[in-house]
């Protein structure tokens, strides 16, 4: 299992994805497997299970490779890049950036596609006390699972639960919780993927769309 676990940010798999048959055709998995290594987003059980496939081909590593990288987390996007680069691809690296994902098919078909009309900074940057205080009225009664996935353990959750009366109070104690704890995490971005993934039942999707306009 790669050492940096969870899902790539939605518009960074699609850029991969939408250039899949050019990667495929130029690079080899194993000529980028030990950056991986080095820059810790897979482990040495990961690079075993790319190179032993039967039978060895360049497809099948490069198959593995990507669902690896796929659940790899946020940073391997950067890092899959790098490599490309220090193995001389910087074309495919250059490809990949370069390729638009905010058409208007992506916004009609994907969950939360909104997020793409958003601009990239307000995306990235971290979110405010202010900007927690809107979000936590966009999560209902199934807030807890959010809160889960965003890293709370569920000592963390029970004392938000315990020691505000009202569950807007009890949602904004535990995501200001996750804004002090994990300040490099605290994105819009990260937000809506992580409510996204979670398949949170009680969320106000379109509430939050205007809430990020308005960022």
């Amino acid at each position: 299992m790669p050492l940096t676990s969870g899902k790539m940010l939605l518009d960074h798999e699609r850029k991969i994805k939408k250039n899949l048959l050019a990667l495929k055709k130029d690079m080899d998995a194993r000529d980028l497997t030990d950056f991986f290594i080095q820059e810790e987003i897979f482990d040495f059980p990961d690079i075993d299970k790319i190179n032993g496939y039967n039978p060895n081909t360049t497809d099948n590593r490069n198959n593995c490779f990507f669902q690896l990288l796929f659940q790899s987390g946020e940073r391997a996007y950067d890092v899959f890049l790098r490599a490309l680069r220090q193995n001389q691809q910087d074309y495919l690296a250059d490809l990949i950036e370069n390729t638009q994902v905010n058409d208007g098919q992506a916004q009609a078909t994907e969950p939360f596609s909104w997020i793409y009309t958003i601009p990239q900074n307000v995306r990235s940057r971290r979110l405010t006390e202010k900007d927690i205080s809107r979000l936590a009225q966009t999560l209902g009664s199934d807030w807890q699972f959010v809160a889960y996935d965003l890293g709370l353990s569920k000592v963390d959750v029970d004392h938000c639960i315990m020691g505000y009366p009202t569950p807007l109070m009890q949602i904004y104690s535990a995501l200001q919780k996750w804004r002090v704890r994990q300040p490099s995490l605290c994105t819009l971005d990260h937000f809506v993927k992580v409510v996204k993934d979670c398949q949170a039942t009680s969320v106000d999707s379109g509430a939050m769309y205007e809430i990020a306009k308005n960022m």
